[in-house]
């Protein structure tokens, strides 16, 4: 009987622990709304190159030379600049 009563309290311990956590983590996910950055239309005519931001394994590639410029881009990785409303946003996240 003993090893019944220990296996239903531990049952009820992790109902609790997981009842709290998806409550918790809905919360956290569902709370946040994005913050609408592109504001207008993009307008291809002004398009820029970003100099000073390739990778080492780019850098060290074979340049192959000019391709067409309709060639489509995979595996493209951009890091842009979080705001300051996104770096609050991220510190609440991970001490909460």
């Amino acid at each position: 009987m003993r090893t019944g009563s220990r296996l239903l309290s531990s049952l009820a311990v992790l109902a609790v622990l997981a009842a709290f956590s998806t409550t918790t983590f809905t919360k956290m996910h569902t709370s946040a709304t994005p913050k609408v950055r592109v504001t207008t239309p993009v307008d291809n005519s002004k398009r820029t190159t970003i100099f000073g931001h390739v990778t080492v394994a780019v850098k060290k590639a074979n340049d192959l030379g000019h391709v067409d410029p309709s060639t489509p881009v995979q595996h493209v990785i951009m890091v842009l600049k979080s705001d300051g409303d996104q770096t609050a946003d991220c510190a609440r996240a991970t001490v909460s």
